[in-house]
């Protein structure tokens, strides 16, 4: 496997990115939603660049499985950055594999926990 791609949402407002070596693991922390200076074409744009294998978006499970269909395309036009750069990149690199990484039900955890969770805070 040459790459390894975690976009993990710590909603940082920069972002370093490096070509990424083969067998290596880069992270990319984005804001869910766009901004000015970072939304899903910048994020596709470094996907292009890092030519990554594998995908893994900081998504709920539920969400993840309401959010693409069987063949990883988006069943709705996301507002998230994330789904909308996964779903393109998806779309010329068939191969990827496309996954969520968190813990399985965290929104309906969260939900039942009285656990709400700030946005957009930056």
């Amino acid at each position: 496997m040459k790459h390894l791609i975690v976009l993990a949402c710590l909603f940082l407002t920069g972002l370093l990115v490096v070509q990424a070596q083969p067998g290596s693991v880069a992270i990319i922390g984005t804001n869910h939603f766009p901004s000015k200076k970072f939304n899903a074409d910048t994020l596709y744009n470094i996907l292009e660049k890092l030519k990554p294998d594998i995908i893994l978006l900081e998504l709920d499970s539920a969400l993840f499985a309401n959010t693409f269909d069987s063949n990883f395309k988006l069943k709705y036009r996301s507002k998230e950055t994330e789904p909308n750069a996964a779903a393109q990149y998806k779309q010329r690199y068939p191969q990827t594999v496309i996954s969520y990484f968190e813990f399985e039900n965290r929104d309906a955890y969260r939900k039942e926990q009285g656990i709400r969770q700030a946005q957009n805070i930056i």
